[in-house]
């Protein structure tokens, strides 16, 4: 009995030595993109094309969320992956989360994350961010200055939404932002596929931009990134504004007023 007790407590010492995933530390600066639809930040870990990686963070206007991407050389697979993920922005609570990993050109590989609160901020004070992806990724990466970056990316948001029509004043003033009244299943459904487009055997994904109003219906409906196939990105505009109905956003007196939103609509054929 003595002898199966001392194993014991030599397994659990051996168990508890597993050093964790080690902390990969940046080569450049933050860099930001103020692009046309979108705010990124990202910045390069790695010295050589085999251990290169880009963290990049992305947000665009009136969501708390946020994307993160993993863009890296992995030329074992170019398969279309998803599934769920875990995420932990240094709190030692892993968030779960789902992704989605495709090839984006020869040999490099983009996984892609939402978080949809804000919990991704905590990575301010601890200064990491770890990624447990099934089959894809097992990193921690140290992310020094990550409030000057979110500082930037809060930023270009704001510009952004103002110059799509709502000012940075009345954005100030929304407590609680606009979101779907129900299911998306209920919004789009399989018969809303294009003809011309299942006789093509077309996919891709549609974003798009539109405005909600105090009643929470949705309005003036803009392309923001197309698909590839003109007939998807024309109805994914013409379902919303004639099925979608949303929750409209809230001001600090939980009165309702205007806003925006962008979803990204995928369209896929399975046989």
């Amino acid at each position: 009995m003595l002898a199966r007790g001392i194993a014991g407590v030599l397994l659990l010492l051996n168990l508890a030595a597993v050093p964790p995933p080690e902390l990969r530390t940046p080569t450049a600066k933050w860099m930001v993109e103020f692009a046309d639809n979108d705010c990124i930040v990202s910045r390069y870990y790695g010295t050589s094309r085999d251990d290169a990686v880009i963290l990049a963070f992305k947000r665009v206007p009136m969501q708390d969320g946020i994307d993160v991407y993993l863009i890296k050389d992995n030329p074992k697979t170019k398969a279309w992956r998803n599934g769920r993920a875990k995420i932990d922005f240094g709190s030692g609570k892993p968030i779960d989360a789902k992704f989605g990993a495709f090839e984006v050109t020869s040999g490099l590989r983009r996984i892609a994350l939402s978080i949809e609160d804000e919990s991704y901020r905590t990575a301010v004070q601890s200064g990491r961010v770890s990624l447990i992806i099934p089959g894809e990724s097992d990193d921690s990466f140290a992310v020094p200055n990550f409030g000057g970056a979110l500082k930037l990316l809060d930023l270009c948001v704001a510009n952004l939404s103002d110059a799509w029509g709502i000012p940075k004043d009345q954005q100030t003033r929304i407590k609680v932002k606009a979101k779907p009244a129900g299911s998306w299943d209920r919004i789009f459904v399989s018969q809303d596929y294009p003809p011309d487009a299942m006789q093509a055997n077309a996919s891709g994904r549609t974003v798009v931009r539109y405005a909600v109003d105090e009643t929470g219906h949705p309005s003036d409906c803009v392309v923001l990134k197309q698909s590839g196939t003109p007939s998807l990105d024309q109805r994914t505009c013409s379902v919303l504004m004639r099925r979608g109905r949303f929750k409209p956003a809230l001001d600090a007196n939980d009165k309702p007023m205007r806003s925006l939103m962008v979803t990204g609509v995928g369209w896929l054929m399975f046989e």
